[in-house]
């Protein structure tokens, strides 16, 4: 059947299919590789479904924070 994926918006809802401009089997690992304009701490979800239901999920995080010094909670919470 047709795999199809799908980016939602967690705060908006909006979904959008994803159009995969690469796709690469290596050492069991399917990498995809797509093109999104996203914003800095914008939460989304992504799913892979195929005729018979979902085949993968997950959540997505944008942030422009550099992998080293990542904080989930950067600028949201603070502690005294």
């Amino acid at each position: 059947g047709t795999v199809v994926f799908t980016l939602e918006n967690e705060v908006t809802k909006v979904s959008e299919e994803l159009t995969i401009s690469d796709n690469t089997l290596s050492n069991g690992i399917n990498w995809i590789r797509f093109t999104k304009t996203v914003e800095n701490n914008q939460r989304f979800v992504l799913k892979v479904t195929d005729d018979n239901g979902v085949l993968y999920r997950c959540k997505i995080f944008v942030t422009n924070q550099e992998v080293q010094d990542y904080n989930k909670t950067k600028g949201y919470l603070t502690y005294e």
